[in-house]
C-alpha cells in the first residue's frame, strides 16, 4: 500500500510548500527547499504533524532513488532485532546493499537546531551516500 499512495504523499506536500515558494521538483538542490520547508513549518515526528512528517521523509527517499541508480523500496521484515525493522528504506544502490533509511534522516533533522544541522543537511547526506569519500589509510601503521 505505502508504494501505491507515495504519488498522493508526494503531490500533497508539492502543494503545500509550493504555496510558501518551496519548489521541490526531485532535485539535488530541492531538498534545500525541504530543509526550510520542515523548519518554517516546525514539522516534527508527533500526531500533530504526522502527515506532513511522512510526507517528507517520503519525498527525500524519493529525491534519492531518483538519484542513485537501481535503489528501491522495501521494509525491514527480516529480523526483528534490527533497528530498522519495520520501517520503510531504499537499499540495491551498491554493492554492499547499503540502507538508506528517509525516515530516521527527516527525524533526526527535526530534532535539531539550524546550527547543528543546517538547510543543506539533507543534499549533503546524498551527495555523500552517493559518492563517499574513502579515507586514504595507507599512512596508518599495520601489523607484520
Amino acid at each position: 500500500m505505502f508504494l501505491f499512495h507515495i504519488d498522493d504523499y508526494l503531490d500533497e506536500l508539492i502543494e503545500k510548500a509550493e504555496d510558501q515558494g518551496f519548489y521541490l521538483d526531485y532535485s539535488l538542490d530541492s531538498l534545500i527547499d525541504l530543509a526550510k520547508y520542515i523548519r518554517k513549518n516546525k514539522i516534527v515526528n508527533d500526531k500533530d504533524h504526522i502527515s506532513d512528517f511522512a510526507n517528507c521523509w517520503v519525498y527525500l527517499g524519493e529525491v534519492f532513488r531518483k538519484l542513485a541508480p537501481e535503489a528501491y523500496w522495501t521494509i525491514g521484515l527480516e529480523n526483528i532485532k534490527n533497528m530498522n525493522y519495520g520501517l520503510y528504506f531504499l537499499t540495491g544502490y551498491d554493492k554492499e546493499m547499503s540502507e538508506f533509511i528517509p525516515i530516521l534522516y527527516v527525524n533526526n533533522f527535526t530534532l535539531s537546531t539550524i546550527e547543528e544541522l543546517d538547510n543543506k543537511f539533507f543534499y549533503e547526506l546524498i551527495e555523500f551516500e552517493l559518492d563517499p569519500v574513502i579515507p586514504n589509510l595507507d599512512n596508518l601503521p599495520t601489523e607484520v
